[in-house]
């Protein structure tokens, strides 16, 4: 099982400790958010990321991890295990997405492609529901309640940890996958002054799974997040391969604390039916 990170880094050297009360804190700062974020992917780059994982991967003593892999005699029978049939294809895109948070648990999430065209759209009305999700053409799935909360380990929406950093997932992967630095840097991104932090993967073994439903590719050497000075929110999140951003979620516009049209937090699209979900 692969060791936690503080097992493994001089702790001098990393700024978790001193960062994660302005990232867990964040919660406490703000009721309200409403935010933009354009999430971009390098197809060219992260090919090139996850190539390299595979690679690693089969190169590893005991077998690469990835798949069943043929047995000795099959080897011998066959020829050995081809990585290419792990290689995974990444395509240039970008995203517009939109983000609604009302305290504690209120959220609305729309992922558009260009031309404003609606790829998904997540509401939550409270943890216990009543939750939508909607993916044209075929995914409209209605609950009036949920059988039970949702739980903090489960993202409410793909992007929801940009403005709650204190989700159990990511600590999770800060706290044990990765080291955390302050760089000293600083920079303004929509308009709000942000601090540079650097998370560096110790292990491609158990690499930092940052993003959640848009993970970035395996491979990953580390991650540039720009944190509000202030708040604490994720203003920016920057996935690279050795220096080259390669997937990308930037906040474009963002306000606090404003008050949310009524009705934000439920969702009708004309001529759809909703269908009751599983859980």
């Amino acid at each position: 099982m692969p060791a936690r990170y503080l097992d493994v880094v001089d702790t001098r050297d990393d700024d978790f400790r001193a960062l994660s009360g302005l990232l867990f804190g964040a919660k406490d700062r703000y009721r309200s958010a409403q935010a933009t974020l354009l999430h971009t992917v390098n197809g060219a780059v992260a090919e090139e990321s996850h190539r390299r994982f595979v690679n690693w991967r089969f190169a590893q003593p005991g077998g690469s991890g990835l798949g069943v892999l043929r047995t000795k005699q099959e080897r011998r029978v066959h020829g050995p295990d081809v990585p290419s049939d792990f290689y995974r294809s990444y395509e240039d895109t970008k995203r517009v997405v939109r983000l609604w948070h009302e305290w504690p648990d209120r959220w609305r999430e729309e992922i558009l492609a260009p031309q404003d065209r609606m790829l998904r759209c997540v509401v939550f009305g409270s943890a216990r529901g009543p939750r939508w999700v909607y993916e044209p053409p075929h995914t409209a799935i209605h609950d009036a309640t949920l059988s039970e909360p949702w739980h903090r380990q489960d993202p409410f929406t793909d992007f929801s940890f940009m403005l709650d950093p204190s989700e159990d997932l990511f600590s999770y992967a800060l706290d044990d996958d990765a080291s955390v630095h302050n760089t000293g840097r600083k920079a303004t991104v929509a308009g709000r002054e942000a601090l540079e932090v650097r998370v560096e993967t110790v292990s491609w073994g158990y690499p930092p799974s940052i993003f959640h439903g848009f993970y970035a590719p395996d491979g990953t050497t580390d991650h540039l997040l720009l944190l509000d000075e202030e708040v604490g929110t994720i203003l920016r999140v920057a996935a690279r391969l050795e220096d080259r951003e390669f997937y990308v979620t930037e906040t474009t516009e963002i306000a606090y604390d404003e008050e949310l049209p009524e009705g934000t937090f439920r969702l009708e699209v004309p001529g759809v039916e909703f269908r009751r979900g599983d859980r």
